[in-house]
């Protein structure tokens, strides 16, 4: 089990690698990845990946040993002489055969709605929309992405991207009676 098991972003296999005593393993599973693209079978010599990554060849076996004992390669066939055949194993399903091995994302509340999802991102992830204040927006009668291009318009506008915290939450109002007053004159 990792130690750390919350965080603010989702589980990926960078979590896993960035735990693992080789600092050698996370470049060796993102080459294999990125080569095992189509086949999702990875097979290189240690002395051209040793080569490649500029270490010597123990140093490569024992972070591709690290792969495959963690889980994220699965060896095919090895037989002396030839180059060892793996299966790359992406997180998902590396998830899936370590039940709760992942950190968990916290969520915060409106993030499961795609409003605050998007004003949310827009700054940076300085402001967290709450069920209420999404509520108070859509009540200005506008669509979701008006207020979304309202918003990327009041932010440019107030340079708020700068500011502390608590101005963030002073400024919803601020936001929120300019939208109201943006309804007014479209209607």
């Amino acid at each position: 089990m990792p130690e750390f098991q919350q965080s603010t972003l989702h589980c990926s296999s960078e979590f896993h690698l960035a735990r693992m005593k080789s600092t050698l393993a996370p470049l060796v599973y993102s080459l294999a990845l990125r080569l095992s693209k189509r086949s999702g079978v990875f097979s290189a010599s240690l002395v051209t990946l040793a080569d490649y990554f500029g270490h010597d060849y123990s140093t490569v076996w024992r972070a591709v040993q690290e792969l495959v004992t963690a889980g994220f390669f699965d060896l095919i066939s090895a037989e002396s002489f030839q180059h060892s055949t793996y299966r790359v194993i992406k997180h998902e399903e590396w998830a899936k055969a370590n039940p709760g091995s992942c950190c968990e994302k916290i969520a915060f509340p409106g993030e499961g709605d795609k409003l605050g999802v998007d004003l949310y991102a827009v700054c940076g992830g300085r402001v967290k929309f709450f069920p209420n204040q999404l509520k108070a927006l859509r009540s200005t009668g506008l669509a979701d992405d008006a207020i979304l291009g309202h918003w990327k318009a009041f932010l440019e506008a107030d340079e708020m991207l700068f500011v502390g915290e608590r101005a963030w939450r002073a400024k919803f109002y601020h936001f929120l009676n300019l939208l109201r007053a943006s309804s007014k004159e479209a209607a």
